[in-house]
């Protein structure tokens, strides 16, 4: 199908509409139907409903089916004549609009079936789980930043009036990724040497660190358009207290990485000069079994200064 800008096309269901292309001869090329009533009737696809496709929120699609296979696309319009003829019991439906994911000058348009949808859980510090906090926003702007997605945890609404709720905490954001917790072997450069990146450093069972949480939504969009926010939070002694990277709850768990360290490895680490300031320098580990440890938590290891 050809799409252009603002189109308007809507999703229903596949099996109801194969009966109705067999009820209606659809891929005829005969001019005249001489099929018999009796076998019309009994090709008749029934009421249309598109229930079966509805997910958990809102005008919401399943996000278990798949164009062409659960469901076609077709006109607005078209489905619109086809609501009205085949009467049915229900007013479930999914009008989408086509978007540009291209330029203005050349454009590229795809029909958006999924709504931008962010969904917020919590970090509990005394169990050390991840839980949904039964909070989420849907149908947002993708260029939003998901800093303003914590909101609801700073802030709570009385009387349509938001009021801060505790000065004496901190939040940190983690987003979901599709990526494995392990250090990545297959990042090696052209002399064989294998880089941990930053990736590999802020990740933790599918959850990623955002070192910046003024990104815009629409970076962090995993499939079918759901971000998933795990919000991260501590207690200070004073409002503008600003936590250090072990005072986090979650810091012992982001030292992980080192055990998978190997000789060879090529890390970025910082030492601290005379005048007390920190120069980053990129180091390849030449041992996991030094004596004496360089971290609080992790393996030794004796670093060669490239």
């Amino acid at each position: 199908m050809e799409l252009d800008f603002n189109q308007r096309w809507e999703p229903i269901p596949i099996g109801w509409f194969n009966k109705w292309k067999k009820y209606v001869d659809f891929d005829s090329v005969e001019e005249v139907d001489n099929r018999p009533k009796e076998d019309m009737e009994n090709l008749h696809p029934g009421k249309i409903d598109s229930t079966c496709l509805k997910g958990d929120f809102g005008d919401e699609l399943r996000r278990d089916i798949s164009c062409d296979v659960d469901f076609v696309l077709l006109p607005v319009d078209t489905v619109n004549k086809l609501f009205t003829h085949y009467k049915s019991p229900s007013k479930v439906r999914f009008p989408r609009v086509t978007k540009n994911c291209g330029t203005e000058f050349q454009p590229k348009y795809y029909v958006k079936l999924y709504p931008t949808r962010v969904e917020i859980s919590l970090y509990d510090t005394e169990t050390k789980e991840i839980t949904f906090s039964g909070k989420y926003y849907y149908n947002i702007n993708d260029s939003s930043s998901v800093k303003k997605y914590r909101d609801f945890l700073d802030r709570e609404q009385e009387n349509g009036v938001y009021v801060f709720v505790n000065y004496l905490e901190k939040f940190r954001i983690w987003s979901r990724v599709k990526v494995s917790n392990d250090v990545q072997a297959d990042s090696l450069n052209e002399d064989g040497l294998r880089y941990v990146t930053m990736d590999d450093v802020c990740t933790i069972n599918g959850w990623k660190l955002l070192l910046n949480d003024e990104m815009n939504v629409e970076h962090l969009m995993t499939e079918k358009n759901c971000v998933e926010l795990m919000i991260e939070k501590m207690q200070v002694s004073h409002y503008h207290c600003d936590p250090q990277w072990e005072d986090w709850p979650r810091y012992s768990d982001l030292c992980v990485w080192q055990d998978q360290l190997r000789a060879n490895d090529v890390i970025d680490v910082r030492r601290r000069l005379k005048n007390k300031k920190w120069q980053w320098l990129e180091a390849v580990v030449k041992s996991t079994d030094a004596e004496g440890p360089m971290y609080t938590t992790g393996p030794s290891m004796l670093v060669k200064m490239s």
